[in-house]
């Protein structure tokens, strides 16, 4: 245990204080938390701390536990030739016991309000932009301390994980922001004043709403002690060359998805996939969108209306390039899987979520889901050089195994995989389609194959 207490000293107390108030207050949102303990008197964290050691204890002991059985997990997926891809969210929540042990770091006041919210401007989905419910950071409050915060952080992630996935790189460049729910007394114009004269850039030379982030120091003062070779930039959103050339200049991987490799494509040019980078990861789709056979469905059902910029004919025809006689549906899911099949009206629009956890799952047409492993071997043939599949699509499921709605606050993640789906059914298609792309582990004890 004191081994343990050492090597997190810089979260672990924060946090199990943060979670015992919490669980005292019947809220982590420490700004209805007395003032004393929202503010951090050290006379009272002390008593608070002696009047709930039992609680503390129990949950210190819960970390250890954690810990060590991550280690063992990981030890046996290393024995197994399986590396743990993480991920780094760029933002925490107001509600979180970093903001509360550190609360000089973000856009939030003493007694825990949100003074500035991260998001993202207006789309066609979101006409009044997507408000993210956490504060963005005091950049030159990191830069003070040569981002010391995150140093710690990233090292402990990768503790965990093997690789990591840097959460909206675009905001290391420039984010995008929304006002709090409390006047900030000028707190935002100095921050972003002084974020301009460090990056030396005008207000003209980034788009409306937009922030110059920390850049190229963040990324030295990280990769002083953490390997550049871990990270993979989620680059995905309003790109310009100023983060184009950011990524570049640590040879991050990028991430290419399927689902937004084919707008404007009409069939008369060269396969959207070929062009993908070799120094990426491709993805069939995201948490942030539907899964592949959902969205596929929905662009045949309203292409050419609510997807103008989409073609389902000419995507389909590129699948079929990679479809073969012997490739199985994605229906033919057996009965201890489909609980009952129902089709939920919710889903025929892609951005209204399911509020419940689904128990069920609907069924796919047998022209879309005939295009499950198509898409899985479209992606995995790609130049990338990493291909992610998620569950939802190796299974083939539709919009109601969707995982998040980007700008709904309610009803997201909650879908799980049910602990009666067939796994080892699908274990031999992505063995077969991992060692036809060239893509499986060779076996280093096989000279032939070296």
């Amino acid at each position: 245990m004191d081994r343990f207490r050492a090597d997190n000293e810089f979260w672990l107390r924060d946090y199990l204080l943060f979670q015992t108030a919490s669980e005292v207050f019947h809220s982590k949102d420490w700004s209805t938390w007395p003032l004393e303990l929202r503010r951090r008197d050290p006379n009272a964290l002390a008593a608070f701390a002696r009047e709930n050691a039992d609680r503390i204890e129990f949950l210190e002991f819960l970390q250890l536990a954690f810990d060590l059985q991550w280690r063992e997990f990981k030890t046996l997926c290393h024995e197994n030739g399986v590396r743990l891809f993480g991920d780094v969210p760029i933002y925490v929540a107001g509600a979180s016991a970093d903001a509360w042990a550190r609360p000089e770091l973000f856009m939030i006041d003493s007694d825990g309000r949100v003074l500035r919210e991260s998001g993202a401007p207006a789309d066609d989905f979101n006409p009044k932009g997507q408000p993210w419910n956490s504060p963005v950071y005091r950049w030159s409050k990191h830069r003070a301390t040569d981002f010391d915060w995150w140093t710690r952080r990233m090292k402990k992630t990768l503790d965990r994980f093997d690789v990591v996935r840097l959460d909206h790189f675009i905001g290391f460049y420039n984010y995008y922001s929304f006002p709090g729910k409390v006047k900030d007394a000028g707190a935002w114009e100095r921050e972003r004043r002084d974020a301009f004269e460090f990056v030396g850039g005008r207000e003209s030379d980034y788009e409306p709403g937009w922030t110059p982030g920390p850049q190229t120091t963040f990324f030295d003062a990280i990769f002083k002690t953490c390997p550049v070779e871990a990270f993979v930039a989620e680059d995905l959103g309003v790109m310009n060359d100023g983060v184009r050339a950011l990524r570049d200049k640590y040879a991050l991987p990028g991430m290419n998805v399927f689902q937004f490799s084919f707008d404007n494509f009409k069939g008369q040019t060269q396969n959207p996939l070929d062009k993908w980078r070799a120094n990426s990861v491709g993805y069939t789709g995201t948490h942030d969108a539907a899964p592949i056979l959902g969205w596929l469905d929905e662009v045949r059902k309203f292409g050419g209306r609510r997807f103008k910029s989409l073609d389902y004919d000419a995507i389909a025809d590129v699948l079929n390039q990679y479809a073969r006689e012997s490739d199985a549906p994605a229906t033919m899911l057996p009965p201890c899987f489909v609980a009952k099949l129902q089709r939920v009206l919710a889903t025929l629009r892609l951005d209204r979520p399911r509020r419940k956890v689904s128990k069920s799952y609907s069924f796919a047409p047998e022209s879309i889901a005939r295009l499950r492993t198509p898409v899985l071997r479209a992606v995995a043939a790609s130049p990338c050089r990493l291909a992610i599949f998620p569950i939802q699509d190796v299974f083939g499921l539709l919009n109601d195994a969707r995982i998040n709605y980007p700008g709904v606050k309610d009803g997201n993640w909650t879908w799980r995989l049910g602990a009666s789906a067939p796994i080892d059914e699908v274990a031999g298609l992505l063995r077969e389609i991992t060692e036809e792309s060239g893509r499986a582990p060779q076996d280093p004890s096989n000279k032939e194959t070296v």
